[in-house]
């Protein structure tokens, strides 16, 4: 089976593993006494979302919250085991479409998620769905307490007096990976609205401000949604034909609460004054940006994913003397200060050729456009959700493009050393390009089948289900986690000889886990409650087969 990542960039990639459910106890009556087997697969193109900390090193984690789903074909989502009580559980949920209409890249489906996150500044992921294969996305999400590289983050308590403000300064701190500061300034006298307009009286405002630096990847990749917008409206009011990617100067994400209840506008502009990257490059231009420039500014509708041209940020020099982009806004959102470019629906088909024709291995494969910032990746949507399996003839086909000078550029993993990168060409001029990787060191592999099956605690039904799971290495986090797909209770893996890892199945709302080792050798599993299983290993065929049953819960 396939996976394939959605994004303007919709590679496909062979699955490696999966053990968990589309749909438990669906309603069915059994016969008391009798034991029946269903197969779940009912639901089509399941949908896997990883909340992380987009701080890579940080220990804590978005756990269990609630999501929203919005936008054109939200109707048609479901939980994977059939309700609509979308929530995550360890920052994993797992979506599929309830249609028997078979979403294809001439007709897609589209929907948002949004979330807020304890702790983390709101999030927001645009799904677009070309097909019935099994898609995977990755959400960072900023931490106000422990900010990522290159970002800062303030949360200030104002007092109030009766329904207006006092002048209010925010600023958001300058630290060691984030030179650049923000300020948000509200003058006195301004009343702060909620989403019906009515005014918001109380004693307190409190006020919480991200901002986003330029100059690190963790930043960089929790830009809400991804660089390629398909949702977005332009200067005159209308929809862009295709969407676009953006090409930032820095974002702001800007919240406000009275009494808990949400600020959604002022009466008065706030005025807004964002440090730029003294690095930062005009890509209208290609030479850096100065004083007198202008930049675009947009702002996030973060229920539906829609991008919307506000005004022009006006490039300034300040008292210290960094470049700032000034702006007023008039009501709060994610604000983004981003040039653009255009897309294009022309097949642009990528292959990847190696000396070694055996060497299999995951890499980080990055686009970049002319000034050598991140536009998207060869995985799930804009973010890090996973690498690639690239091997020596392998081929992807990517629908849709940006019409502007990018490279291909291959790292050994993120963050790690560049092992390959192309020159420069627009996609949208050409209809292929070679990659030549030269492999580096592959840690001896066992090929690994599951067949597994999922019995209710509380019926008499053993479920053959299709889904996602999470596995990552039990010396690292779930953020390190490859999400992969199993079908009708069979899947296929390809890990790393004796290397300790952590199974993870959401479902939901929970979370079932258990740890083993793969091994040519002895390969166990603990004792758990909710997972048990055996193994046997095959040296003919280095193939570990590994049979087993999870428990679910109170099945619905």
């Amino acid at each position: 089976m396939n996976i394939k990542f959605t994004s303007f960039f919709r590679p496909m990639i062979y699955v490696l593993f999966g053990l968990t459910l589309i749909v438990a106890c669906q309603k069915i009556n059994p016969l008391d006494g009798v034991e029946l087997v269903v197969n779940a697969d009912i639901y089509t193109s399941p949908v896997l979302i990883r909340f992380v900390n987009a701080k890579s090193t940080a220990t804590n984690q978005p756990t269990n919250f609630s999501i929203k789903v919005s936008g054109k074909d939200a109707g048609l989502v479901v939980m994977s085991e059939g309700g609509k009580d979308y929530k995550a559980a360890n920052g994993l949920v797992t979506l599929a479409l309830d249609t028997k209409t078979i979403p294809t890249p001439a007709n897609p489906l589209s929907f948002t998620v949004s979330a807020e996150i304890p702790g983390f500044t709101p999030v927001t992921q645009q799904i677009t769905v070309t097909g019935t294969d099994a898609n995977e996305f990755q959400v960072q999400a900023v931490e106000y307490a422990n900010p990522a590289e290159g970002t800062s983050a303030t949360i200030q308590q104002s007092p109030l007096t009766g329904n207006t403000t006092p002048e209010i300064s925010l600023v958001t701190p300058k630290t060691s990976t984030m030179t650049e500061a923000s300020k948000v300034a509200i003058a006195a006298g301004t009343q702060l609205l909620d989403a019906s307009g009515s005014v918001l009286t109380g004693t307190q405002l409190e006020s919480r401000v991200a901002h986003y630096g330029t100059g690190t990847e963790s930043s960089i990749l929790s830009f809400p949604g991804g660089f390629s917008a398909p949702n977005v409206i332009g200067t005159d009011g209308k929809a862009i034909d295709g969407g676009v990617v953006f090409q930032t100067a820095g974002f702001m994400a800007i919240d406000m609460f009275v009494g808990g209840k949400e600020v959604k506008s002022f009466s008065k502009p706030v005025g807004v004054s964002m440090d730029l990257n003294n690095s930062l490059v005009n890509p209208t231009t290609g030479n850096a940006v100065k004083s007198g420039e202008t930049i675009p500014v947009w702002s996030l509708n973060e229920e539906t994913g829609q991008w919307q041209y506000e005004s022009l940020a006006t490039v300034t020099t300040g008292t210290d003397g960094k470049l700032k982009a000034d702006f007023n806004v008039t009501h709060l959102s994610a604000w983004n200060v981003d040039w653009w470019v255009s897309t294009c629906y022309k097949p642009f088909t990528v292959t990847v050729r190696m000396p070694n024709p055996s060497a299999r291995k995951v890499y980080w494969v990055e686009i970049l456009d002319a000034r050598g910032q991140y536009l998207s990746g060869l995985y799930s949507n804009t973010t890090w959700s996973a690498g690639v399996e690239l091997y020596d003839g392998f081929t992807t086909t990517i629908p849709k493009v940006p019409n502007t000078s990018v490279k291909i550029v291959v790292f050994n993993g993120r963050g790690y050393d560049k092992v390959a990168e192309t020159g420069f060409f627009n996609p949208c001029n050409t209809s292929s390009i070679t990659v030549n990787v030269a492999p580096v060191i592959v840690p001896e592999k066992i090929n690994v089948n599951f067949v597994m099956d999922a019995k209710c605690s509380n019926k008499s039904l053993t479920i053959k289900y299709t889904g996602y799971v999470s596995i990552y290495k039990q010396s690292e986090n779930i953020s390190k986690a490859i999400n992969i797909y199993a079908t009708s209770g069979t899947a296929t893996a390809v890990l790393e000889n004796n290397v300790p890892y952590v199974v993870v199945v959401p479902y939901d709302g929970k979370n079932y886990s258990t740890t083993f080792t793969p091994s040519k050798g002895t390969t166990t599993f603990p004792p758990e409650k909710s997972i048990t299983a055996t193994a046997s290993y095959t040296s003919s065929t280095n193939t570990l087969k590994i049979s087993g049953k999870i428990t679910i819960d109170n099945c619905k």
